[in-house]
């Protein structure tokens, strides 16, 4: 299999939910950083899950990932910070999401995208374009960036597509909130009707208080029997 032209503007990317397997199994298998991805990607050719036309967008996804890793686990780490998450679990899927948001997401993939995020549940989702949505998310990223690139890489390539995508991230969330409350009126319980009580059972009546003339007696007290002891004689 030839490896792969390398796509200059990541918008040209094609991604669908099999793109987003296919890297997702290559990362979770990439556990030897030691490796150079080039060779890692030649050796695992059978982790491609796609179809054959998708596999540069895989190489330039998975690349590109492995490149940003630092910045994109930041970024991951903080999104568990503020949404007050503890299962990390799934740390090379969002890894994978949050890449796709701030590089590839436009008009045009939009649907695509939306398919690739209905693979997570809609609340996660739900919280994940608040995240993005926030007032701070573009000081939050460029303070992230600058740790590992230089400033004007940070401003060109992750801060100016974010800023230009703020209508579109809008959308998503709308989007995904609107999905939300159409499951919660689903889901929602009836109103139950109360059961009228049953007067005609006969119920015990309670017993009279305790020391009072009613209590009824629990033993009759039975006669002391006569001693058998014998006084001594003095």
């Amino acid at each position: 299999m030839p490896f792969y032209k390398i796509l200059i503007n990541m918008k040209d990317l094609k991604i669908s939910n099999r793109v987003f397997s296919s890297v997702l199994s290559l990362l979770d298998g990439y556990t030897d950083l030691n490796m150079p991805p080039s060779d890692y990607l030649s050796s695992n050719e059978n982790q491609f899950l796609c179809q054959e036309e998708e596999y540069e967008s895989v190489v330039e996804i998975f690349l590109t990932i492995v490149q940003h890793r630092h910045f994109l686990v930041d970024v991951a780490n903080y999104f568990y910070c503020v949404g007050k998450r503890r299962d990390h679990r799934k740390q090379n899927t969002l890894i994978i999401l949050i890449h796709l948001t701030v590089s590839v997401l436009n008009n045009t993939n939009k649907d695509d995208m939306i398919n690739i995020f209905r693979m997570e549940t809609l609340k996660k989702t739900v919280n994940f374009f608040k995240f993005f949505n926030r007032k701070s998310i573009d000081e939050d990223l460029f303070l992230a960036g600058c740790q590992y690139f230089e400033e004007n890489y940070v401003l060109q390539h992750i801060i100016s597509n974010v800023r230009e995508k703020k209508v579109l991230l809008k959308e998503m969330l709308d989007y995904f909130e609107h999905e939300l409350e159409l499951t919660k009126v689903e889901t929602h319980r009836k109103v139950t009707i109360p059961v009228s009580p049953n007067l005609n059972i006969s119920y015990r009546s309670p017993p009279p208080p305790c020391n009072t003339p009613l209590e009824p007696k629990i033993a009759i007290p039975k006669p002391v029997p006569v001693s058998t002891y014998a006084m001594p004689k003095i």
